[in-house]
């Protein structure tokens, strides 16, 4: 049987808001994002020194991680669901991803992406959707207590 974790109200109320994450934050994200992308190298045949023919998803949720928790959103981490990377997080209203989909600057599957050419981040790339509106199924989500 599983046991569910019921947050006091004090852990919920501690949590940051997902209403942070406002415009300027997004900014923030889209040009982290832009940072990982500009220094993706691939040649012709798609094959990067350090990445081979994989893609950037993970590094593009690192850098989402990095500006969130620079801003006190703490309660988040990179989620893995074939073939993507994303970053999930627990907030006061529940638990989100905060996301820049894939086929926006990458195209493929499994270890053979190719960079698409000239993007260039938004904040309207930043894609925010609530998994769950109980920040106490934090476990379900996660693969981590």
């Amino acid at each position: 049987m599983i046991k569910l974790k019921s947050l006091l109200r004090e852990e919920v109320e501690a949590l940051a808001s997902i209403s942070q994450i406002d415009d300027a934050v997004k900014h923030q994200l889209a040009s982290a994002a832009q940072s990982v992308y500009d220094e993706w190298n691939q040649d012709e045949d798609g094959n990067d020194d350090e990445l081979g023919m994989g893609g950037i998803c993970d590094g593009i949720a690192d850098a989402l991680i990095d500006v969130l928790k620079s801003h006190g959103i703490y309660d988040v981490q990179t989620q893995y669901n074939e073939p993507h990377t994303y970053v999930i997080g627990r907030f006061k209203e529940g638990i989100f991803t905060i996301d820049i989909p894939y086929s926006v600057y990458e195209s493929g599957y499994l270890y053979t992406w190719k960079k698409k050419p000239a993007v260039k981040f938004e904040p309207s790339h930043i894609e925010i959707y609530q998994l769950d509106p109980d920040s106490g199924k934090w476990e379900q989500y996660t693969d981590y207590e």
